[in-house]
């Protein structure tokens, strides 16, 4: 059975399976806060099939958080598990905005938007599933570390929990 993709975090980390997403409409406008991480270019989200014949498909609700890699300890001390990828917290607005968070809308075709700021960063992915409302509190249901720039970024969430790469 097809799985939906949750929300998104950037950091950079080795072994992180990538996919390159091909060109379609622009992302939609950012989400973020004075303290936040400005956002330009864009990625993609997508839900990766674990049924044999059925294809991947894009993520087109929720929200990708896009953290410093600096500031990775605070969001694994939000989410009291060493696993990131299948991890499953929520984090509040004031925690967001202490963690330098962009919170990107995942809008048509699975597009985000990406900081412009070259660098280390965690996505992870909220309130992707039916059962989640829009945050905040964000519902996050995993994290990916990546590195930026990334042209061609894919967040994808699947059997093994949230992945990034390009």
């Amino acid at each position: 059975m097809t799985r939906t993709l949750v929300a998104a975090v950037l950091a950079a980390a080795a072994g992180v399976s990538c996919a390159v997403a091909p060109a379609s409409p622009p992302p939609p406008a950012p989400t973020t806060t004075p303290e936040a991480t400005a956002v330009t270019g864009s990625g993609r989200v997508i839900s990766r099939s674990d049924v044999g014949g059925l294809p991947d498909s894009p993520v087109e609700s929720g929200s990708v958080l896009v953290v410093p890699a600096d500031k990775a300890a605070a969001l694994v001390s939000l989410a009291g598990a060493g696993d990131l990828a299948h991890a499953s917290f929520a984090v509040s607005d004031a925690d967001a905005r202490g963690l330098g968070a962009a919170v990107v809308p995942i809008g048509a075709d699975g597009r985000f938007a990406l900081p412009d700021a070259p660098g280390r960063y965690l996505v992870c992915l909220a309130d992707t599933f039916p059962d989640h409302e829009p945050g905040p509190p964000y519902s996050v249901v995993g994290c990916a570390a990546a590195e930026l720039p990334a042209p061609g970024l894919t967040v994808s969430f699947g059997e093994g929990g949230v992945q990034a790469g390009s």
